[in-house]
């Protein structure tokens, strides 16, 4: 096999690869509309758009979720009651924190939805919230404009489940890839 051969192989076996460990996972996403052909086969466009992805799943935790491959940075904070998963490029953001909430906040859930729901967010402008549930637990998605760079969203989904508070934000200028990302989340 010849070196261009090699290349190509190896250019075709990681978005493959990819692909591979999002259906054996049980993902599945809409396709965009020039990812798929007349005949369903899934076009180069889409195969790349899902090699720019890598699954985190942490072993501790009852999540996981699609992020951009990128160095995670993961912090402890409040003696491990709270847990922030980050991956940051140059110009976006990808992050999943964790609140364990004590016995004082749970059941008061709509209430504290509603509090994260009225908190402004500093240089960010609300333009549309609405409720939605992910299996039988409620959420909050709060979608937000930068006042300095109009094309750049902060996207937050607020979950809780099971004691825990799970807020999966985004901040990009890329609507196809804060869908990835917040569409990718599932609870264990």
């Amino acid at each position: 096999m010849n070196l261009e051969a090699s290349l190509l192989m190896s250019w075709w076996k990681k978005p493959l690869i990819a692909m591979t460990v999002l259906l054996a996972t049980g993902f599945s996403y809409p396709a965009t509309e020039d990812s798929t052909s007349a005949q369903g086969e899934i076009s180069h466009i889409q195969t790349i758009a899902f090699a720019e992805w890598k699954l985190l799943s942490p072993k501790e935790e009852q999540f996981s979720i699609l992020m951009p491959i990128g160095n995670i940075e993961k912090n402890l904070m409040g003696n491990g009651t709270k847990k922030d998963y980050t991956v940051r490029t140059e110009q976006e953001a990808f992050s999943v924190l964790l609140w364990d909430m004590s016995a004082k906040v749970r059941g008061n859930e709509a209430n504290l939805l509603a509090d994260i729901a009225a908190k402004p967010q500093s240089n960010y402008r609300l333009i549309s919230q609405r409720k939605f549930a992910l299996n039988g637990n409620p959420g909050i998605e709060l979608n937000y404009t930068s006042e300095k760079y109009p094309n750049q969203k902060l996207i937050k989904r607020c979950i809780i489940a099971q004691g825990t508070l799970y807020l999966i934000i985004v901040v990009s200028d890329s609507p196809t890839r804060a869908k990835t990302f917040l569409d990718s989340f599932r609870l264990k």
